[in-house]
Parts: structure tokens; sequence; C-alpha cells
């Protein structure tokens, strides 16, 4: 760095010695790198830099994170989900709309058989959850 400010108007003169008189140069130095262009614009601008270098590198950090998640399979794409959705959504009609018809089934019947049958019921709701919710395994992507 002396080496390109030694040709410098204003340097320092070397003492009778030959020597560089140190505290000289660091004074001059550091009004030269105070003055030049790009420590100025730098100086100047600092705070409003560091906000957009922060806001950039936080925007940054947030699409990695996402990359991660979506290399995790933790994330599934919108088709899917809306997907999953509709086969939830119908899934779950179907069987609730089977209830009404059920009633006349129990109609009649004792408390001890009432309770038996459903039992039943539930039981078959269960086993018609169960078979959604194997067919939502089967649109999950690949993991």
């Amino acid at each position: 760095m002396i080496s390109v400010y030694s040709k410098k108007a204003g340097r320092p003169p070397k003492k009778p010695d030959g020597r560089l008189d140190v505290a000289a140069w660091q004074e001059f130095l550091g009004d030269a790198v105070r003055g030049s262009k790009e420590y100025t614009e730098i100086d100047s601008d600092d705070s409003s830099q560091t906000e957009v270098r922060t806001e950039h590198i936080k925007l940054q950090n947030e699409k990695i994170a996402f990359q991660i998640a979506v290399l995790k399979k933790e994330y599934i794409a919108f088709t899917v989900a809306e997907q999953m959705a509709g086969e939830v959504y119908a899934g779950c009609r179907s069987i609730l709309m089977q209830l009404p018809k059920l009633a006349p089934t129990v109609a009649g019947l004792s408390v001890a058989d009432t309770e038996t049958r459903l039992r039943e019921i539930v039981h078959e709701f269960m086993t018609q959850l169960s078979l959604l919710d194997e067919r939502l395994d089967q649109l999950k992507p690949a993991g």
C-alpha cells in the first residue's frame, strides 16, 4: 500500500536516515483512504447498504430453507394437495351420507342390539376411513 501512495502528492518525507515516519504515514494513509471515492460512497450509504445486505441475506436464507424442505419432501405440489383434499372430501361425504340410511336398521331394536349395530356401523366407518387413508398414501410423492 505504501508503494502505491509513495508516488502521491503530500506523502510524508523519508527521515534523514532513509526510514519512514510510521505515525506520519498512518495519518497520511488514513486521510487518503477516507478521501477515496470508494470509502466516501460506502460511508455515506453505509446504513442503507447494510439494511439492503441484511434483507438480501435474510431472503437467501429463507430460500435455502425452503429448498431444503422441498428436498426433504416436506412439501408437495399444490396439484397433489388439491387432489388429496378432493379424495378426502369425496370419501368422507360418501361415508357420512350413508348414516341417515342406517336409522331404520336400528329402529325398534333393544338397547343392547342397537349398541351392537352402532358399533358395527362405527367399525364400517373406520374401515372406510382407513381405505381412504391408504388411497391418500398412494397420492403422496415418493420420499
